[in-house]
């Protein structure tokens, strides 16, 4: 019986987990969902601020992109780009620190 190898695998971006559904949500709902995938993004770009990546975050960051871009349909994209400067509040100040260490 041979395995089946799969390169690259992220089940939320390309497994079971990934089919689209639809659903009656709230705009509440909405937020949440979006803040959650802001967050995610966050994430990818502190992994890449301190210099480390790999094929998670390569496509992670561009299939948590697409989920807010979707956001902005329901939301709106002064409400979506409130919530996203949500999640970042903070990250440039991480950004400087991070270029500090580097210059030492």
């Amino acid at each position: 019986m041979s395995k089946k190898i799969t390169i690259g695998y992220i089940n939320e971006v390309n497994g079971a987990k990934s089919i689209k559904q639809q659903a009656e949500i709230s705009l509440y709902e909405a937020e949440l969902l979006c803040r959650h995938w802001a967050e995610r993004m966050r994430g990818v770009d502190e992994c890449w601020l301190s210099n480390q990546t790999g094929s998670y975050e390569i496509r992670m960051h561009p299939y948590a992109n697409s989920r807010i871009a979707y956001f902005m349909l329901i939301l709106g994209p002064e409400r979506v780009n409130k919530i996203v400067d949500e999640v970042y509040e903070g990250f440039d100040k991480l950004e400087e620190t991070m270029e500090s260490c580097e210059e030492k």
